[in-house]
């Protein structure tokens, strides 16, 4: 996930590296190297081993591996990140006209706030850690009180939209 939000905002951050220049855009490019690199089978498997062994407790099936790197998996998530920026970008143009020039920043400011809420700790599903960092990579171009509309417009949709879900695999299950 980390990986596919960190693709997504590499991507659509042209103006993120006219506005803060090189030094930031390498950071980023270092970031996704590392995040890449630590899904690697050769990572990943001796770091699986040695969690299980601290976990102490025996049990007699097999720890996980990872056979091959985890493609299908980077592009489905991929696809899903697109999709929510693309829902995200759609609830912006609801409230407000967007320049084709900004498209690629709000779908990487996007990437890089669900990105933000979905690490930090604490915050049941990254409530308050997205719209944060969402209204401060914003508020530098769009009016804050568009961007708040816009991100508590989005959080209701994304909020009805999992129960629909919830409601239709519930219904699903009566059958």
């Amino acid at each position: 996930m980390a990986a596919s939000a960190l693709i997504v905002t590499l991507v659509c951050s042209q103006q993120i590296a006219a506005r803060y220049g090189l030094p930031v855009l390498a950071m980023q490019w270092v970031a996704l190297a590392i995040v890449l690199a630590s899904i690697h089978p050769r990572v990943l498997n001796p770091l699986i081993r040695t969690l299980s062994k601290l976990k102490q407790k025996s049990t007699d099936a097999a720890p996980f591996t990872l056979q091959q790197y985890p493609v299908a998996a980077l592009l489905g998530e991929l696809g899903f990140l697109v999709l929510r920026g693309l829902g995200f970008l759609l609830t912006f143009l609801a409230i407000s006209p967007i320049d084709s020039g900004e498209l690629s920043l709000v779908l990487s400011a996007f990437s890089l706030s669900w990105l933000l809420g979905l690490v930090v700790p604490g915050a049941p599903g990254g409530v308050g850690v997205f719209e944060a960092t969402a209204i401060a990579l914003l508020g530098q171009t769009f009016s804050p009180a568009i961007v708040l509309s816009v991100v508590a417009l989005y959080r209701l949709i994304s909020v009805l939209a999992e129960a629909a879900g919830a409601g239709m695999a519930w219904l699903d299950e009566r059958k």
